[in-house]
């Protein structure tokens, strides 16, 4: 069980499907391919096939499983709030494997989803990807059949609190402690944004402790973690990060430094980070391979 979520025996909702307002309509919901060489939904609404790996096994042994979960399906859900703990109403909340499965949290900040057993991105989205006002979280989780999992703490989707457009190569801030060297000549811009936008990087680090995301492929909880936008940016050349400052390590540890990938739906290990004896924080120059939550690990 990933730490911060509960699981139990139990039925859930149905799910819309989609990612950035792109649909097709079938049954019980909407459905969408979610990216490059994923299965996109055919006419019918049904997903289109992947191959002989493409379906979900079943669970071994009984079948029988909670009201409302279909054979090989399991359940998951959560809520979503400010940087006060208010909810946050009308939060995309996507589930992204070969297809998308989505909805819009209620007024009480809530969603689940029902849908097949997999191991999916989870992003939650809010307002126009070209000039987001909040960090965006996403990671990868882990869905099993005939299990309803909640996350036990609300997942925080805090304001932003560092923007820069970049008008030349050179170290930004993108939160407090973490520094990237960007370049606006290999910045991409966010997927269905205007591709003739000005590049432009932004981000927020964000408490550990109530960030609420799940750590599913992560050891032990991380140390420090970070939103960087635009989401799902992947630039072309290499930018590299620096730390600085007050991330939770002491000296002579040794940490390592992961990035968020939806299209992989896993955390992706890209430098390492120590503090030698005097207290100094040394950044291995391995670059960032994609924009969205940096997570620090410690070793």
């Amino acid at each position: 069980m990933a730490q911060g979520d509960s699981r139990a025996a139990g039925g859930g909702s149905g799910a819309v499907a989609w990612r950035w307002g792109r649909a097709a309509v079938v049954a019980g919901g909407l459905l969408v391919g979610c990216g490059g060489g994923e299965a996109p939904a055919d006419k019918t609404g049904a997903a289109a096939d992947t191959g002989p790996d493409s379906a979900t096994p079943e669970p071994d042994g009984d079948t029988g499983r909670a009201d409302g979960l279909a054979p090989g399906e399991g359940a998951f859900g959560g809520t979503v709030v400010d940087d006060e703990g208010a909810p946050l109403e009308g939060i995309l909340v996507n589930l992204c494997a070969e297809s998308c499965y989505a909805q819009r949290t209620d007024a009480a900040g809530a969603w689940q989803h029902q849908l097949p057993a997999d191991r999916y991105s989870l992003e939650l989205l809010e307002g126009d990807p070209s000039a987001p006002t909040r960090g965006w979280p996403l990671a990868p989780v882990v869905v099993e059949a005939g299990v309803v999992r909640t996350l036990e703490t609300p997942v925080r989707m805090p304001l932003l609190t560092h923007h820069e457009e970049l008008r030349t190569a050179g170290w930004v801030k993108v939160g407090d402690g973490l520094d990237l060297h960007a370049d606006p000549a290999t910045w991409t811009p966010p997927e269905l944004a205007d591709p003739e936008a000005r590049p432009w990087v932004a981000g927020v680090r964000v408490d550990v402790a109530t960030a609420g995301l799940p750590w599913d492929g992560i050891a032990v909880t991380p140390v420090a973690l970070w939103y960087l936008n635009p989401l799902d940016s992947r630039p072309t050349g290499d930018w590299p990060v620096r730390l600085s400052g007050d991330v939770g390590l002491a000296a002579g540890e040794t940490a390592r430094l992961f990035a968020a990938d939806y299209g992989a739906r896993e955390w992706v290990p890209f430098a390492t980070v120590t503090v030698d004896d005097e207290g100094a924080l040394r950044t291995t120059n391995d670059p960032l391979p994609v924009l969205g939550p940096v997570v620090l690990v410690r070793e």
